[in-house]
C-alpha cells in the first residue's frame, strides 16, 4: 500500500509493533477503496484517550486493528487471556472488548464530523492481529472470530490477518454491505476532521508525561507516566473532564478526586501502591501512584496463588 493510501500519523516506538505494521502495508491492496491510518490517538467525546494500532478502510467499512505481538502459545477466554512465552506465563485482560470499545468511541466521534452529517454512518469493527503467534490459539468463541493471526497472505485460501481484511463480509465485519464511492469519500473526509494525532502528544500531568494505557474504568483511566527530568516511572488516574458538561459538574468531579486522593493517602501497606500527589490537568484531575511494572493486579493474584494451590494438592 503506497505512502497515499497509508498514513503513518506517527512512527511506533516499538519494533515488534513496526514490523507488525510493515507487514499490513506490504499486503494490503493498493486501490479503491483501501486506505490505512496508523498509530495514532483520540479523544472521544467522553474526554478519554484512545490509542490506535491501525485504522482500515475496506470496501466494506472500517476495521480497528489492535496489534498484538507477544510471541508464544495463548489460551483465554471472554475475560482473561494467558500466554506462555519460553515457559513463562503472563496474563492480561481480554483485549477485545477494550478494542470494541475503542471502536464504538471512534465511531461517535466520526459521526459528528460534517463531512457525514444526514449521510453515511460510519461503522467501526475490532479485530486483533496476534503477529507473532504461530499456533492458532485456544480462545472462547466469541473472541476468536475476531483474532487473526499472520496466516498466509495473497493465497487463495489466506485466513490471516489480510485474507480477513480482503473477505470482510465473509468474516461478518461488513454489517451494512459495501460502501459506494460517496461513502468512501465521506469516511475518509470525517478521519480527516476527527482530530486524530500522534499519541502522547500534549499528554501531560505537570512534569510527568504519559505513556500506555494501563486501565480504564466508568470514569477514569490509568497512565504509565515518566517525570521528564528524573526518568521516575509513576502511575497517573485521570478523571476526564469532558464527562462534566458544566463548570458545576467539574468542580464536583475535581472534589471527588480530591476526596479519594485524600481517603488513599494515609494507606500505606507493602502490597499497595501508594497515592503521592494530586494534580490538575487539562484532561482533568488526576492522582499520581508509585508504579511497579511488574507488579500484578489483585483479581489476577489471586487467581495465579489458587492455581498454585490446587496443583501442589493435587501433586502426589
Amino acid at each position: 500500500m503506497r505512502t497515499g493510501r497509508w498514513t503513518a500519523i506517527s512512527q511506533s516506538r516499538f519494533e515488534w509493533e513496526r514490523e507488525a505494521l510493515d507487514f499490513l502495508r506490504d499486503h494490503l491492496p493498493d486501490h479503491e477503496p483501501w486506505r490505512t491510518w496508523s498509530n495514532f490517538e483520540f479523544i472521544d467525546v467522553d474526554g478519554r484517550v484512545n490509542e490506535v494500532d491501525a485504522l482500515v478502510l475496506t470496501p466494506v467499512g472500517l476495521v480497528l486493528v489492535e496489534i498484538k505481538s507477544r510471541p508464544g502459545s495463548l489460551r483465554g477466554d471472554a475475560y482473561s487471556w494467558t500466554w506462555t512465552t519460553e515457559g513463562r506465563p503472563v496474563t492480561i485482560d481480554n483485549p477485545l472488548p477494550l478494542a470494541n470499545r475503542k471502536a464504538k468511541r471512534l465511531a461517535a466521534v466520526l459521526r459528528r464530523q460534517e463531512a457525514v452529517r444526514g449521510g453515511v454512518t460510519p461503522w467501526i469493527e475490532p479485530l486483533i492481529f496476534l503477529s507473532a503467534v504461530r499456533q492458532r490459539p485456544v480462545l472462547d468463541p466469541g473472541t476468536e472470530k475476531r483474532v487473526v493471526l499472520r496466516g498466509s497472505a495473497g493465497t487463495p485460501d489466506d485466513g490471516g490477518v489480510i485474507g480477513t481484511l480482503i473477505h470482510g463480509d465473509e468474516f461478518g465485519l461488513g454489517r451494512r454491505g459495501r460502501l459506494d464511492a460517496a461513502a468512501t469519500r465521506a469516511c475518509v473526509r470525517a478521519i480527516e476532521q476527527a482530530g486524530i494525532r500522534a499519541p502522547g502528544r500534549g499528554r501531560r500531568v505537570g512534569d510527568y508525561e504519559f505513556g500506555q494505557l494501563l486501565g480504564e474504568g466508568e470514569n477514569w483511566q490509568d497512565f504509565a507516566a515518566r517525570h521528564t527530568a528524573t526518568g521516575v516511572g509513576r502511575r497517573i488516574r485521570v478523571y476526564p473532564y469532558a464527562r462534566a458538561a458544566t463548570a458545576d459538574a467539574r468542580d464536583r468531579l475535581a472534589r471527588t478526586a480530591l476526596r479519594e486522593f485524600r481517603v488513599l493517602e494515609g494507606v500505606e501497606h507493602a502490597g499497595i501502591q501508594r497515592v503521592l500527589d494530586y494534580r490538575e490537568a487539562e484532561l482533568g484531575p488526576a492522582l499520581i501512584f508509585e508504579h511497579d511494572p511488574n507488579a500484578i493486579r489483585l483479581d489476577r493474584f489471586s487467581a495465579r496463588d489458587s492455581r498454585a494451590s490446587r496443583s501442589t494438592s493435587a501433586s502426589p
